[in-house]
C-alpha cells in the first residue's frame, strides 16, 4: 500500500507532507501499526539527518553559543531516550492522536513532535 501511495504522489508532485495527515495515521494505529512505526522512524532520521547537515554546515559561520542554540531548537523539544524503541515512540504518537481531538488540524510531523516531546520532553525545557 505505502508503495502504491507513494508512486502515486511521485508523479503527481505531491510534497512530503502530504504524503500522511493525522486523520490517516490515526486510522493507521489501529490497522497497520508497522506503518505508523514507518512513518516515525522515517520522521526520527530525517531530523537526524537536518542536525547533522546543520551542525556540520554552519559550524564555520556561527560561534559554539549560536549553534548549540540552532540545535536545540531543530530537537524541537524532544530528548528520546536511548532504550527507547520504534514502537514505543510510535505508541506515543498513536496515544496523543487519540487524547488530542484537534491535532487532526496539525501537520503530521507537527503531531509526532508534540507527541514526542509531550513523552520524552528534554530536561532543559524550561530555557526553550
Amino acid at each position: 500500500m505505502l508503495l502504491v501511495l507513494l508512486l502515486s504522489a511521485s508523479g503527481s508532485g505531491a510534497r512530503a507532507e502530504d504524503f500522511f495527515g493525522t486523520g490517516q495515521l490515526q486510522e493507521a494505529c489501529g490497522s497497520q501499526p508497522a506503518l505508523v512505526s514507518g512513518y516515525v522512524a522515517g520522521w526520527l532520521e530525517k531530523q537526524a539527518f537536518d542536525r547533522f547537515v546543520m551542525m556540520n554546515t554552519m559550524r564555520n559561520h556561527m560561534d559554539d553559543k549560536r549553534l548549540r542554540a540552532a540545535e536545540k531548537k531543530m530537537r524541537s523539544n524532544v530528548c528520546i531516550r536511548e532504550s527507547a524503541t520504534i514502537t514505543q515512540a510510535a505508541e506515543a504518537l498513536c496515544s496523543y492522536l487519540k487524547s488530542n481531538p484537534d491535532s487532526r488540524r496539525q501537520s503530521a510531523g507537527d503531531a509526532l513532535a508534540a507527541a514526542l516531546s509531550t513523552t520524552w520532553p528534554c530536561p532543559d525545557a524550561k530555557d526553550n
